[in-house]
């Protein structure tokens, strides 16, 4: 089984342009999420007012340390095969002195918000300060069990990544010409589940942009996926925001006939 795209051999659940042969094609997955530190430390440590954000600032401040989870950003990356099932990913966090990353066998990472031991720390809450960070989900009040996949404690962010990269994939597949870039608006069903989830979506474009024809192009396609809403050219980087965090996200999918293409254009400008 494919976690993300759920599907059997050949990841056949994936609309495919000839169904009779399923494509064999990777994809790239890349995020990037900025946790808003600020408001989860008014969350763990119940600081409601101006006065007592601003004291606990300038006591973090007063006293840095490179092992505190707070001030971290992180960065996925996911590479998919499916002719053999193989899934790479690598995982690189960022502070504001120096980054570090290595590949993983699952997104996620753990520990504490402030280093262990330290007096900014209130005693009382210290279990709730347990924190792990993943591709699709920022958990805080986890168990400190460090060893357990799945932890106990209440979701402040969460991204319907399998569903968003399932489709990604299809649109991709079907339409090799479009990219994540070029969504204006996600399948309804998608965008429901966004705003559930208190996410607001920016396609990013500073102008108004051109829409993809899908009547023309493929109407099966549009409505059988949501209706969502493709422009015939990128934007800079869309994003999600949230309340506790900030999130981009791309899908780059590969096939042969597109490696094909890219080795047909590098010859034809004299590469290689």
């Amino acid at each position: 089984m494919f976690r993300r795209l759920r599907g059997h051999k050949n990841a056949s659940n994936v609309e495919q342009p000839d169904a009779a042969k399923p494509a064999m094609f990777c994809y790239r997955f890349q995020a990037r999420l900025e946790p808003k530190w600020h408001e989860i430390i008014k969350k763990v440590f119940g600081l409601e007012t101006k006065e007592e954000q601003l004291a606990f600032g300038n006591k973090l401040r007063e006293n840095p340390n490179e092992d505190r989870m707070i001030g971290r950003k992180y960065d996925f990356t996911e590479f998919f095969d499916s002719s053999s099932g193989l899934t790479t990913r690598f995982e690189r966090i960022s502070t504001s002195t120096r980054s570090f990353g290595n590949f993983v066998g699952e997104f996620g990472h753990r520990g504490y918000l402030l280093e262990w031991g330290t007096p900014l720390m209130p005693e009382e809450p210290r279990h709730e300060s347990g924190i792990e960070i993943s591709e699709d989900a920022i958990r805080i009040g986890c168990n400190q069990d460090w060893g357990l996949r799945q932890m106990e404690g209440e979701r402040l962010f969460v991204i319907p990544i399998n569903e968003m990269i399932k489709f990604s994939v299809a649109l991709q597949l079907k339409f090799p010409y479009l990219s994540t870039k070029q969504i204006v608006k996600w399948p309804e069903k998608i965008g429901n589940r966004l705003n559930e989830l208190g996410l607001t979506y920016d396609a990013a474009f500073d102008y108004e942009p051109k829409l993809v024809n899908f009547e023309g192009e493929d109407s099966t396609f549009f409505s059988e996926h949501g209706r969502p809403q493709i422009a015939t050219t990128e934007s800079h980087w869309p994003s999600f925001d949230a309340e506790y965090a900030y999130y981009e996200f791309e899908v780059e999918v590969f096939t042969p006939d597109r490696a094909r293409s890219i080795l047909a254009v590098m010859h034809g400008a004299g590469v290689g």
